[in-house]
């Protein structure tokens, strides 16, 4: 792995990539970048020729978590109706080919590495990005991506958040092509209960998005207000 992403990013990346490993094995050390991503500012993406693309409702979520190869939870389709995400998807024919989620006014600890977030109502944030391996290469993801930043930018959504792992180049590439701003680093250490948390400050007031520790998440009454039409 080492010297394929020496070859394909760089010296540099291979050296980041060997840091990881070893904070993760030495100090159980997980580092993700925060990027942020204002969609008036996004570059504008085309429809892949041949494919659909559009939001799910929550019974094909639940329909499509039966084949294991996709990579998605039937509980997630409960997250639909519950007016928690939206799950926007590129599809061939019946066939899934790739989906982005998009939660809406909080993101729970599981969806950011034992971190939740507090959204304001005009941001969402993006996690569990997947393309069938069948559909790889095809640049289906970003396609979908920037379709769906489109179709949310209708629905009152402003800004878009989300974390990539610092060590994937090929993701945090594709975020820079699409015009995403990289705000910093969250890291997180140890293992609970002593496990530790550091969130850049300057993240918090730019973006008006409240990061959480897992310990401390507690969701709030107030949350689950559907923000436009899951289809």
């Amino acid at each position: 792995m080492l010297n394929q992403t020496r070859k394909q990013f760089g010296w540099a990346a291979s050296g980041r990539l060997l840091v990881d490993r070893l904070g993760a094995r030495l100090f159980h050390r997980h580092v993700m970048e925060v990027v942020w991503l204002d969609l008036k500012k996004a570059e504008a993406c085309r429809p892949v020729p041949g494919f659909e693309f559009r939001f799910l409702t929550a019974d094909e979520v639940r329909e499509y978590s039966h084949d294991t190869s996709m990579d998605l939870e039937q509980s997630l389709g409960d997250d639909i109706d519950r007016g928690e995400s939206l799950c926007f998807a590129a599809l061939e024919g019946n066939h899934l080919a790739a989906y982005g989620w998009y939660a809406i006014h909080l993101a729970a600890p599981q969806h950011c590495f034992e971190v939740g977030l507090r959204l304001p109502d005009d941001v969402s944030y993006m996690f569990k990005g997947f393309t069938h391996p069948n559909y790889r290469g095809r640049r289906l993801h970003a396609a979908a991506m920037g379709l769906a930043l489109a179709e949310l930018s209708k629905r009152g959504i402003r800004a878009l958040i989300s974390t990539v792992e610092w060590t994937n180049e090929a993701s945090l590439r594709s975020c820079d092509r699409l015009g995403y701003q990289r705000l910093g680093r969250i890291a997180q250490s140890g293992n609970p209960p002593h496990r530790r948390v550091s969130i850049p400050a300057r993240i918090l007031p730019e973006t008006g998005v409240e990061f959480v520790p897992a310990q401390n998440w507690t969701v709030p009454e107030a949350c689950g207000t559907t923000v436009g039409s899951a289809r």
